[in-house]
């Protein structure tokens, strides 16, 4: 009896051994959440108010976002899309609330998100007007790229180039961004600018 036993167990060791545990996780195809909290730079200056919108869109975080652009109630915010779709923003124009909206879906609906300057490490900064240099600065126009992974098995690039004006609010000691063009990098590529995705994820027909 004995013999057929270790028999048996040297027949299912090996068979237990290969076996693939089904409790176990695959590794390298799960995001792994991010257990540190990210800090994000005072907008005391232009600069980390562009650094900040970065690492937003990066961490998906929608409060952080909206913190960048004008406050709610103010009207100088300002989007100018993409000349292709001008038509279907003339309508009703883009405001703070629909911004909120269409980063607010997307960030829902996609896995992840990679927003990178594609020739320099930042844009450079310079005072819209030369009277008032403290008030109000603009950004060379700088070519963007923004990586959307939708799923584990589908991600697509949008690019273009984007334009920024800042202004820095006396009361509220803070710079915000006020306005934003967005542009293709030429006539072929309007459908790959973050402005198309915020006419396909704003819930609100332009």
């Amino acid at each position: 009896m004995k013999q057929y036993v270790l028999t048996f167990l040297s027949l299912l060791l090996p068979a237990l051994v290969s076996c693939t545990n089904p409790f176990t996780t695959r590794a390298g195809q799960v995001e792994k959440p991010q257990t540190g909290e990210v800090e994000y730079l005072s907008p005391n200056e232009p600069e980390n108010v562009i650094k900040n919108f970065i690492l937003a869109i990066k961490n998906k975080n929608l409060n952080e976002y909206m913190n960048c652009f004008s406050p709610a109630g103010q009207e100088r915010f300002r989007f100018e899309p993409e000349p292709f779709y001008l038509n279907e923003f003339l309508t009703r124009g883009w405001t703070l609330s629909d911004e909120e909206d269409y980063f607010d879906r997307l960030r829902a609906s996609v896995l992840r998100l990679n927003f990178t300057w594609r020739d320099v490490d930042e844009p450079a900064l310079r005072p819209v007007f030369i009277s008032a240099p403290n008030d109000s600065v603009e950004s060379d126009v700088t070519p963007y790229s923004m990586l959307v992974t939708f799923n584990i098995d589908s991600a697509k690039t949008y690019e273009g180039t984007a334009f920024f004006k800042l202004y820095h609010d006396q009361e509220m000691q803070k710079w915000h961004i006020y306005y934003w063009e967005d542009k293709a990098l030429d006539e072929n590529k309007a459908d790959i600018t973050i402005t198309a995705l915020k006419v396909f994820y704003n819930k609100k027909s332009l």
